[in-house]
C-alpha cells in the first residue's frame, strides 16, 4: 500500500518514485529484499523516500535516486522534461481542465548547440499550458509527424512554436487516461558507469544520517538507470559493475536498470562500509 500527504503537490515526482519502487519490488532482487526484512507495509515519506515497515515495529528506510550526469546534453533534455512536468502541474491544478494528456515535446538538437542554450522553463511551460488550454481535446482526424527518420501516426494535436530565445519546438499531445510524456532524445552520450554510480552514492551518503534518524532497521539506497527520466543519458553496464566494490554508508545499495537489452533488471551491488 502506498500513500503520502504530499501526493497532490508533488504528484509527478511521487508518481515516478512509486513506479520505480513498483518496478524494483517486481524483480527477484526486490522480492528477495522485501522478504528478508519481512516487509508488511510501505509508506511514502520524504526523508527517506519510503519507510518499509517490518514485523515488531521495525522500520527500514529506502531512498531512491535516478542516476544523472552533468553532461550538457543531459542538462538540456532534463530541462525539457522539467518543462513537461511543469505543464502537467498547471493542467492538474486548472479546475476548468478535466482531461489528462499524453505530451511529447520535441526539439531538433541537430540545429542548435545545447551546450550554450539555457531554457527558460517557467516561461515555456506557461506557453505550452496556454496552447493546450486553448484546444484541450484530441482531433478525430489522424495526424503524423517525423522523428529520427520515423513517421509516427496517431490522433494527436501537433503544434510548432518558438520560445523567447528562438528555440524551435514541436508539441505533440492528445487526451489520455493519465498524464504521461516527456521528450525523446536521439543522441545519447555514453558515460562511465562505475564512476557515475559511486558519485551518486557519495551524494546520498552526505544525507545518510538524516535518513537513518527515521528508521530503526536498515537504511537502503536504490539507484535507478532510467533514460526516460535522466534525459540524454545512456548507461551501458557490464560485468565490471556487478563485480566492483562500491563504498557507501548504506546497508544495501541496489541498481535498477530500465530499458536497454533487458527491459527491467535489478541487482544488489557489492559495497564496503565507509
Amino acid at each position: 500500500m502506498f500513500y503520502g500527504e504530499n501526493m497532490r503537490n508533488d504528484f509527478i515526482q511521487t508518481y515516478i518514485e512509486n513506479n520505480h519502487l513498483k518496478y524494483f519490488i517486481d524483480t527477484n532482487t526486490g522480492k528477495s529484499f522485501l522478504n528478508k526484512i519481512n516487509c508488511v507495509e510501505i509508506k511514502k515519506t520524504e526523508i527517506p523516500d519510503y519507510i518499509l515497515k517490518g514485523i515488531e515495529e521495525v522500520q527500514h528506510g529506502l531512498e531512491i535516486t535516478v542516476l544523472f550526469t552533468e553532461h550538457p546534453v543531459c542538462r538540456f533534455f532534463s530541462s525539457m522534461d522539467n518543462i513537461v512536468k511543469k505543464v502537467f502541474k498547471k493542467l492538474h491544478n486548472d479546475p476548468e481542465i478535466e482531461s489528462k494528456f499524453f505530451i511529447n515535446l520535441i526539439c531538433n538538437e541537430n540545429n542548435i548547440d545545447v551546450t550554450k542554450i539555457k531554457l527558460k522553463e517557467d516561461e515555456i511551460a506557461q506557453q505550452i499550458y496556454l496552447l493546450i488550454k486553448k484546444q484541450p481535446y484530441t482531433p478525430e482526424i489522424r495526424t503524423s509527424y517525423e522523428f529520427n527518420g520515423l513517421v509516427i501516426t496517431g490522433n494527436n494535436n501537433i503544434i510548432e512554436f518558438t520560445t523567447n530565445n528562438n528555440v524551435s519546438m514541436k508539441l505533440i499531445y492528445s487526451t489520455n487516461d493519465r498524464n504521461f510524456g516527456g521528450t525523446p532524445v536521439v543522441n545519447f552520450p555514453l558515460c562511465t558507469t562505475i564512476s557515475l554510480i559511486q558519485n551518486c552514492i557519495n551524494k546520498k551518503d552526505l544525507k545518510y544520517n538524516n535518513y537513518k534518524k527515521k528508521c530503526n532497521g536498515t537504511c537502503n539506497l536504490l539507484l535507478v538507470a532510467d533514460p526516460f527520466i535522466a534525459k540524454g543519458l545512456l548507461i551501458e553496464t557490464n560485468e565490471n559493475v556487478y563485480e566492483h566494490v562500491f563504498v557507501s554508508k548504506f546497508d544495501n545499495v541496489f541498481l535498477l536498470e530500465l530499458g536497454g537489452k533487458e527491459h527491467i533488471k535489478s541487482s544488489k551491488l557489492l559495497i564496503s562500509s565507509v
